[in-house]
């Protein structure tokens, strides 16, 4: 089993006992990641950005296996992947490389990777991510106040607002207070939704047509 559940698994697993497929929204949400990465097909891509469509197309699978089976497996196909992406996107934002390339930076994520992937502790994974999100976030912010394209604004407010969707389906798991039914169950699927789109943003504002 996973070391992390999410409300539509729980909700549904009270009405059927199999693992499979009790996320269906979650699981088959992941399809915009796809679709992100296919509305980026005429950009000017450089290495980067192909390496971190190729790691969204990764996510995409990985996350489908992990909602669909709600396995260990599966949940590591969609973890290491999201990791690696993080690391990209901080990469493509960083253009002075004084945070990206640095070896501590890069020996913090492996080792801390490394350790979960051995103990199955989530919180080591969450806190990868977490200052992963918080790098990401100012680098965005960042360029959003130096360059003023509309591109950074745009990611940057659907990454917030697709971790306020993450933070609140989590606060009502903690709570044992996700709901039978209604739009609240699938509000992972709306972290999803968002972080396809800022994937977009990031592509279009990195690369030119």
């Amino acid at each position: 089993m996973s070391s992390i559940e999410w409300c539509e698994r729980y909700v549904n697993q009270q009405l059927n006992d199999n693992r499979w497929f009790n996320e269906p929204i979650n699981t088959f949400s992941n399809i915009v990641y796809l679709i992100s990465v296919y509305k980026t097909r005429n950009m000017s891509h450089n290495f980067l950005s192909l390496y971190s469509s190729l790691l969204m197309v990764l996510t995409c699978f990985g996350s489908i296996c992990f909602h669909g089976s709600g396995t260990r497996i599966g949940q590591l196909l969609d973890e290491i992947p999201i990791v690696l992406l993080c690391d990209s996107y901080i990469k493509l934002l960083d253009t002075n490389e004084g945070f990206s390339q640095n070896r501590l930076y890069e020996y913090y994520v492996a080792l801390l990777t490394i350790i979960y992937i051995i103990t199955n502790q989530y919180m080591i994974f969450l806190t990868v991510v977490t200052s992963q999100g918080v790098a990401l976030a100012y680098f965005v912010l960042e360029k959003n106040i130096k360059y003023k394209k509309k591109a950074y604004n745009r990611a940057f407010m659907v990454f917030i607002f697709g971790k306020v969707l993450w933070e609140y389906e989590r606060y009502l798991y903690r709570n044992n207070e996700c709901p039978q039914e209604g739009l609240l169950i699938y509000l992972h699927g709306g972290w999803h939704v968002s972080t396809a789109v800022m994937h977009y943003y990031i592509i279009e504002e990195t690369t030119t047509y």
